[in-house]
C-alpha cells in the first residue's frame, strides 16, 4: 500500500496520478503527534510526503539519499525490507517543469517561503548556478524589506498562500518588480493562483505545479519500483494532470448549456449551469434583476466563486458573467476558457429583461464582444453542430 502523508490533503491530486499508473494509492492525514507512532508501524510500501512533515519525517528514517540530505528534505519514503528510505523527488520534478516551459533559472531567482518545497528549488538554484534569495517571514530578508529585492529577474512561489480553499490570497504584489521574466508558484490547485493571474495579465511568463506534481509523482514510482537513487530516475514522456475546468461563455442563446452537458458527457466530467444552480437554490434570476442588475451580478459571483474553484468540471456560465472583472479572474484560476460565438440570432427574446428585442440584443452582444474575448483561452464558433463544436474543443484542449 502507498499513501500521500500530510496534515491537511484534501486539495491534493496526487492518488488521481498514482492510481492511473496501477498503484494501490490512498491519502493519509496524520496529525503533528501521530507521525512517530505512524512510521513505528511501518506499513506501507512507499510514501509521499507533503506539508509540513518533509523534514520532520527525516529522524524515522534508516537511511537518506544525498539529494535529499543536500536538500534538506524528504518527500518520497520506499519501505524495502521493513527499512526506510529516503528520497527527494521535488528537485528533478521542479526541474524538469521548467524545462517544459523553456524557463531558465538564471539572474536573480526570489524564493518565497523557507520550507521543504523551498530547499529543492534551492538545490535546483545552485545546480544552475542561479543566484537565490530565501523570503520569509521572520528572516533577514522578509516581506517587510523586499523592496532591496525589486531587480529580480524570477520569482518562485514555495508557499501555500493562494492554494486551495483560500484561492483568491495574493501572496505578493509583483508590480514593483520590473525586470521579471518569469513566475512560478509550485502550487497546483487552483490551476492559476492570484500569483500566477497577475503575471499572465503582465505577459510574463508563467509556470504553475501541476507539471512539478506529475513529474515527482512518476519519479517516486521509480523509487517505489527499485530505483537506487534520484539519479537513476528518467522520465522520457509524460501527460500532465488535467484537472482544471472548461468554462464556456459566451452570449445567451450561444448553446453554452447544450455543448457544455455533451462537452461533460465526452468527458466523463460533472457538468454546472450557473443560471441553473442559482434557480435551484431557490432564486428567481427574472426577479433578481428586476430588483436592480447589480443584485443579480451579485448572486451570480457568488456561485461563480462556488464552482469556479472546484476541478474536473465543465461550467456554463451566464451571458454577463464578464461583467464583472472578479467573475473572469474567478474563472480563469482553474478553468480553460471558451468562448462560444454564434452568428445565428436567437428566435425568441422572451423573459429576456437586459435584451428584450433583437437590437438591443446586437447592442450587448457588441459591447461584450471584446469582454468575452479578453476573458477566453480560445474563441471557437457555434455555428454547426454540437457535435461538430464539442469535438473542436476537445481538439483544442487535448493539445495544452
Amino acid at each position: 500500500m502507498y499513501y500521500l502523508i500530510g496534515e491537511k490533503l484534501k486539495h491534493s491530486f496526487s492518488a488521481v496520478i498514482h492510481r492511473k499508473q496501477g498503484y494501490d494509492y490512498d491519502l493519509k492525514e496524520i496529525p503533528q503527534d501521530g507521525l512517530a507512532e505512524f512510521f513505528g508501524k511501518r506499513e506501507f510500501d512507499g510514501l509521499n510526503v507533503t506539508i509540513p512533515y518533509k523534514t520532520e519525517c527525516m529522524k524515522y528514517l534508516d537511511g537518506i539519499s544525498p539529494l535529499a540530505l543536500s536538500v534538506g528534505a524528504v518527500n518520497t519514503v520506499v519501505n524495502r525490507g521493513g527499512k526506510l528510505y529516503g528520497f527527494n523527488t521535488d528537485a528533478i520534478g521542479f526541474y524538469l517543469s521548467l524545462k517544459r516551459k523553456n524557463i531558465e533559472l538564471s539572474g536573480k531567482v526570489l524564493i518565497l517561503g523557507s520550507g521543504g518545497a523551498s530547499k529543492a528549488v534551492r538545490a535546483v538554484c545552485e545546480r544552475c548556478s542561479a543566484e537565490y534569495v530565501v523570503i520569509s517571514r521572520s528572516g533577514e530578508d522578509n516581506y517587510g524589506n523586499i523592496d532591496r529585492h525589486y531587480d529580480a529577474d524570477i520569482i518562485v512561489n514555495t508557499t501555500p498562500v493562494g492554494m486551495y480553499p483560500d484561492c483568491e490570497k495574493l501572496v505578493l504584489d509583483i508590480e514593483p518588480f520590473k525586470k521579471l521574466k518569469a513566475v512560478c508558484d509550485l502550487i497546483y490547485n487552483p490551476y492559476k493562483t492570484p500569483l500566477l493571474i497577475e503575471a499572465e495579465k503582465r505577459g510574463i511568463a508563467w509556470q504553475n505545479g501541476t507539471d512539478m506534481l506529475t513529474l515527482q509523482a512518476l519519479a517516486s514510482e521509480k523509487l517505489f519500483d527499485g530505483a537506487d537513487s534520484e539519479d537513476d530516475v528518467k522520465i522520457d514522456s509524460f501527460e500532465s494532470l488535467r484537472m482544471q475546468n472548461i468554462s464556456l461563455i459566451g452570449m445567451p442563446f450561444c448553446g453554452k448549456s447544450t455543448v457544455g452537458i455533451s462537452l461533460a458527457e465526452k468527458l466523463g466530467r460533472k457538468f454546472v449551469d450557473i443560471d441553473a444552480e442559482i434557480e435551484k437554490a431557490g432564486y428567481s434570476i427574472k426577479e433578481l434583476i428586476a430588483s436592480g442588475e447589480d443584485v443579480f451580478r451579485k448572486t451570480e459571483s457568488e456561485f461563480i466563486k462556488k464552482y469556479a474553484f472546484e476541478s474536473n468540471l465543465v461550467i456554463s456560465t451566464g451571458g454577463g458573467v464578464v461583467e464583472r472583472q472578479i467573475n473572469v479572474d474567478r474563472l480563469r484560476q482553474n478553468s480553460n476558457v471558451v468562448y462560444l460565438k454564434r452568428s445565428l440570432l436567437p428566435e425568441t427574446l422572451e423573459n429576456r429583461p437586459l435584451a428584450q428585442n433583437i437590437e438591443q440584443y446586437e447592442n450587448l452582444k457588441k459591447r461584450r464582444a471584446p469582454l468575452y474575448e479578453a476573458a477566453a483561452d480560445i474563441t471557437i464558433d457555434n455555428d454547426s453542430s454540437v457535435d461538430d463544436t464539442v469535438d473542436k474543443i476537445i481538439k483544442w484542449w487535448s493539445k495544452l
